[in-house]
């Protein structure tokens, strides 16, 4: 007995159509945006500054003129620093839970 065409898997769309509908909505200029700390935060017309996250501390992201890295550092530092003392969480368990929900919420919404 043949199975019904109406429940055979169907195919993965192809890579080439996600590359050609993100080339259509403008990603490659709106990564280059981001990368570049302009404000495509339209929301809260700010940048989304998610590379200053995972910067090392010698780098530059810029917000309004001004080098967010050493701000984003001293935050880290300062995790660090209190979960050090806390045997129920390691650094590097606050810190990915912390880069984690940064990634998702935002640099200002979860640090405020």
């Amino acid at each position: 007995m043949r199975p019904c065409q109406h429940h055979q898997p169907q195919p993965p769309l192809p890579l080439q159509l996600l590359l050609d509908l993100a080339n259509a909505a403008g990603v490659p200029d709106k990564v280059k945006a981001m990368f570049a700390g302009e404000h495509i935060n339209s929301t809260e017309d700010r940048a989304v500054l998610h590379t200053a996250l995972r910067a090392p501390r010698d780098a530059v992201v810029q917000d309004r003129g001004a080098n967010v890295v050493p701000e984003v550092w001293a935050v880290l530092d300062k995790i660090r620093a209190f979960s050090g003392g806390c045997p129920w969480a390691g650094p590097q368990r606050v810190l990915a839970r912390l880069f984690a929900a940064l990634s998702t919420e935002g640099w200002g919404c979860a640090v405020r």
